[in-house]
């Protein structure tokens, strides 16, 4: 059979749409799907899961270094394009589908394509078999795969690049085919029309530009994007050059506004590097203080000067030296100390632009403005999208919460709420219901024994961790007071449970007390998963202090303990944590800082005896 993929039947159910198809009919008149793009063909939503938005995987794979390498696959794939480009015959090209659609392509793709560039293989075939993959295939895995292939020769394919790569879950690979074959116009034209992971991919390589344009952008819009602006801040100051740029004679507006978001995600640092990392970002500081300083000034400006105070009082590694402290702490206490900001904050509270609302939130704390009223307002009303139920739950007190539960109970359908149990996780708006509940849920340890209606919807509802609140929220209630019903309900509740983790503790809470010895078992049995150095420690450190009720709760990186019963948590009371360092481990009790002598040079058995020596403090004081 002659070579022509053209003439073979795909080696996928022809019923399943493209997923490039989907793409190109959705653009906008600017080749943009807007935001939240929408999900793709091939997607299978389960609320049981973490559901991960576009590019998020990868995107966190390459940044966070956690991607896994799949070497065995690299050959066979490898193996299999080159049968496909010699000979295009239905079982060839199926045996690369097969490969390339079920193996993650972050895995294989960057190993794969030298072997494929220097395989003999005729580059006009490579590059028709992926366009084949990236424009006809209906699963992700394989459109990525042909879309590097794409760029593996020049010229690439850019109208194809840039619209499948309008979709951040393959922005990734369009800009890396875009800047395989540098192709900076491109590369930049898909940066702005993506917004989140494929923003960041883009920006990342374009930080060598020398383009003016593209320059200016990047400090206008280019940091800006869905998922954080610190991940790009650093790329963007450095290559716009922020601060030459304020320091210009007569900065225009639109870069000082814009400034001042971007040196807020600077001094954010994570998950972006720490603000240290910017040569020029004192330079920086002062000239922006300088600017709004001339300015009446605004919630925003107000956000970011506070932003800069708080650095002047910890500045950590930013080289500030007693100059720099001392003319920036007076121009920002001058600017924040305006006596206008109180007006603006009263205005801001009901402003129906949410970005203005959370300034003015964040100043209202600042200086010591009550927002109870402005919120329940909001929420009565029905001002926002997603109602502030935790912002007004936060501002509630023993005064108010009965107040608070009223309109709770106007407001959300509780009969609805406590449809019965699943695994559902509980993200997205379809789940705003659930949310506020879930906000009521967690403050009502606050409030023990108001809200038992809400509790009870809680033990029903549909979302695990608002079963486990409404079971907190009992147990934290002595027996003798739980209201009548509760405990049939929570037998009940019992019967009903698809989680056995949310069952286990249902039964804990009804019987009573977990003993000891359970408690702590569980705990290391959840640090082997996550760290097994911290659980060796752990099973060491439980023979301390013999019939004490020592509790433990772990972290992803750390252990907390405390002297308590099974139904308290670290965040109600004293604690010692306990950290993994590369070195070793250290520990420091909650209320004071991590300055432990030389933490990261404890052996496991210094760190048990250290860790001991804490308890003693905390269980004495």
């Amino acid at each position: 059979m002659a070579w022509n993929l053209a003439r073979i039947a795909p080696p996928w159910d022809p019923s399943r749409p493209s997923i490039y198809d989907f793409i190109a009919s959705r653009l906008d008149e600017n080749g943009s799907l807007g935001q939240p793009v929408p999900s793709l063909p091939d997607e299978e939503p389960d609320p049981s899961a973490v559901s991960f938005g576009a590019g998020t995987l990868d995107g966190i794979s390459r940044h966070w270094g956690v991607a896994t390498e799949d070497d065995a696959a690299v050959s066979v794939i490898v193996g299999a394009v080159a049968k496909l480009a010699r000979r295009a015959t239905p079982r060839t090209a199926a045996r690369l589908y097969e490969l390339v659609a079920d193996t993650p392509t972050l895995g294989f793709v960057d190993k794969a394509l030298p072997f494929i560039a220097s395989s003999g293989a005729d580059p006009a075939r490579v590059q028709a078999i992926g366009h084949w993959l990236a424009t006809r295939a209906p699963d992700r895995s394989a459109v990525k795969f042909g879309i590097a292939l794409l760029g593996l020769f020049d010229p690439p394919d850019i109208p194809t690049l840039i619209t499948v790569g309008a979709h951040d879950e393959f922005t990734l690979y369009s800009a890396v085919s875009l800047s395989n074959t540098r192709n900076e116009a491109a590369l930049f034209e898909l940066a702005k029309r993506v917004d989140g992971w494929g923003r960041i991919e883009c920006v990342e390589r374009l930080a060598n530009t020398a383009d003016p344009h593209i320059k200016r952008w990047m400090l206008l819009d280019g940091f800006r994007n869905s998922i954080m602006d610190e991940y790009l801040a650093l790329t963007c100051a450095r290559t716009g050059g922020l601060a030459e740029a304020l320091a210009a004679a007569s900065p225009d507006d639109q870069l000082v506004d814009s400034a001042g978001d971007l040196l807020q995600a600077l001094l954010s640092g994570e998950p972006g590097p720490p603000p240290n990392e910017y040569s020029a970002l004192v330079p920086a500081l002062r000239r922006y203080v300088e600017l709004v300083g001339q300015r009446p000034g605004n919630l925003r400006e107000r956000s970011v000067v506070r932003r800069i105070r708080d650095l002047i009082d910890a500045p950590g590694d930013v080289p500030l030296d007693s100059g720099d402290y001392a003319a920036l702490a007076a121009a920002a206490d001058d600017f924040l100390a305006r006596p206008h900001f109180r007006q603006a904050v009263d205005a801001g509270l009901i402003d129906a632009d949410h970005a203005i609302y959370w300034d003015a939130k964040n100043a209202a704390r600042d200086l010591g403005i009550d927002i109870y009223d402005a919120v329940y307002s909001r929420i009565e009303t029905g001002m926002d999208d997603y109602p502030l139920w935790f912002d007004l739950l936060q501002a509630t007190d023993e005064a108010r919460i009965d107040r608070s539960l009223e309109l709770g109970r106007e407001l959300l359908d509780l009969s609805a709420l406590a449809s019965g149990p699943s695994n559902d996780i509980g993200l997205g708006p379809t789940y705003a219901a659930d949310d506020a509940l879930g906000s009521f849920l967690q403050e009502l340890r606050r409030f023990p024994g108001k809200g038992q209606d809400l509790v009870a919807a809680g033990l029903r509802n549909r979302v695990v961790r608002n079963r486990n609140l409404a079971i907190r929220a009992l147990q934290d209630l002595p027996r003798g007071d739980w209201p009548d019903g509760a405990a049939a309900a929570l037998e009940a509740m019992i019967d009903a449970e698809v989680s056995d983790d949310v069952r286990t503790f249902a039964q804990d809470v009804l019987r009573g007390e977990v003993p000891v010895a359970e408690a702590w078992r569980r705990t290391v049995a959840t640090l082997r998963e996550r760290n097994p150095e911290l659980a060796e420690l752990a099973e060491a450190l439980a023979d301390t202090r013999p019939g004490r009720q020592l509790r433990a709760q772990p972290g992803f990186g750390d252990l907390r303990v405390w002297d308590g019963t099974y139904d308290t948590s670290p965040a109600d009371r004293r604690h010692v944590t306990v950290y993994g360092t590369a070195a070793g481990f250290g520990a420091h009790l909650s209320d004071e800082p991590a300055t432990a002598p030389a933490p990261s040079e404890w052996s496991r058995d210094d760190a048990v005896a250290q860790v001991a020596a804490l308890l003693n403090r905390l269980l004495v004081e």
